[in-house]
């Protein structure tokens, strides 16, 4: 689940059901390209996704090593 569509009111109910019920809403929105960045590596491939109303994003990055 990607944050770095702004916070909408989806991504903000998601989070409080994640708080109140980690069991059951067990992922947390992530701030997803900065995370493969800030873990070394390039970022090749990006796309938008929805999963019931909620942001997602498929991040392909390669190493720059």
């Amino acid at each position: 689940m990607s944050k770095d569509h702004g916070s909408s009111l989806i991504v903000k109910l998601y989070e409080w059901a994640h708080r109140k019920f980690p069991k059951y809403a067990d992922c947390r929105p992530i701030y997803v390209e900065q995370s493969i960045r800030d873990a070394g590596f390039n970022v090749k491939y990006r796309e938008k996704v929805k999963l019931f109303g909620l942001p997602g994003k498929i991040v392909v990055g390669r190493s720059s090593l």
